[in-house]
């Protein structure tokens, strides 16, 4: 006989649980009896593989085979002839919707790929239906919204398989699906490429414009400040120059006033000379140019 178990939790007592079914079915039943639980948990430490007892020497040892969903992967279901693979697969979605990892968009298209794989198969009606209602409600959609837009979509492919036979549909829907992609690919990267050459002549016409302004203040700056020097340099120049011109005129003209005034009072050039501690040949030449 065989005992399957499905756990979905974590639960400490799972293992003696699981021996307690065993003896049951077998002190009921009378026969071997293999067990079997499969965790469909999203928690990767819970995995208990067996059950012991050990009171005052004596001991014993239950072990049943185990299989954790959330250890495979996609790809282990994918070339199962088996239905139950669906299912299993359906389930691992199922722990991955769980875990925040799958958007409704994800999940309808993830749906569909496994509904056209059980179509593939040449299951009969009966288990087609049921493996349908199982992935139609097993997992399901965060939105409310999302849910009559894939009932719409299912109803529509699956009446194209009725009349068109399940290969054609299938192809026809890989071909829209390929559509839909090739479109989305088309948009994408035209909108890359529209953006990357706005960007760059954008980039290059505000350089250029930046460039000038900047060259244009800059220039404009530096030869206010270059000016501002010059000038302030060539001033100073020219002041020193004039102040000392005008200083030398204005000491020889108030020097000859003084000695005129002295000669006018009687005193001779040699006292005039002494009073004043200049030469007698700096009094001439006062006097030359005029005399």
């Amino acid at each position: 006989m065989i005992h399957i178990e499905v756990q979905g939790y974590r639960d400490v007592n799972f293992a003696k649980r699981m021996f307690i079914y065993f003896y049951r079915i077998l002190d009921k039943y009378g026969m071997p009896v293999t067990a079997l639980a499969i965790f469909t948990d999203d928690n990767k430490k819970f995995h208990p593989k067996s059950y012991i007892i050990n009171h005052f020497g004596t001991e014993n040892v239950y072990k049943y085979n185990t299989y954790k969903l959330l250890d495979k992967k996609p790809e282990d279901f994918q070339d199962m002839d088996n239905p139950i693979a669906v299912v299993m697969e359906t389930a691992w979605y199922g722990i991955r919707r769980n875990r925040k990892k799958l958007t409704d968009e994800g999940l309808i298209s993830l749906k569909f790929d496994l509904i056209r794989r059980l179509l593939k198969k040449g299951y009969s009606r009966e288990v087609i239906e049921v493996l349908l209602n199982f992935i139609k409600k097993y997992v399901r959609f965060e939105k409310s919204e999302t849910i009559p837009i894939f009932e719409n979509q299912l109803d529509d492919f699956l009446g194209k398989t009725k009349t068109m036979g399940v290969k054609e549909a299938i192809i026809q829907w890989y071909s829209e699906q390929a559509a839909d992609e090739r479109e989305e690919i088309v948009t994408k990267q035209v909108t890359e490429r529209v953006t990357e050459e706005v960007t760059e002549k954008v980039t290059e016409e505000v350089t250029e414009k930046v460039t000038e302004e900047v060259t244009e203040k800059v220039t404009e700056e530096v030869t206010e400040k270059v000016t501002e020097e010059v000038t302030e340099k060539v001033t100073e120049e020219v002041t020193e120059k004039v102040t000392g011109e005008v200083t030398e005129k204005v000491t020889e003209e108030v020097t000859k006033k003084h000695i005129l005034n002295m000669r006018e009072k009687g005193l001779s050039d040699k006292q005039i000379s002494e009073l004043l501690d200049i030469s007698l040949e700096q009094i001439q030449a006062l006097f030359s140019s005029k005399e």
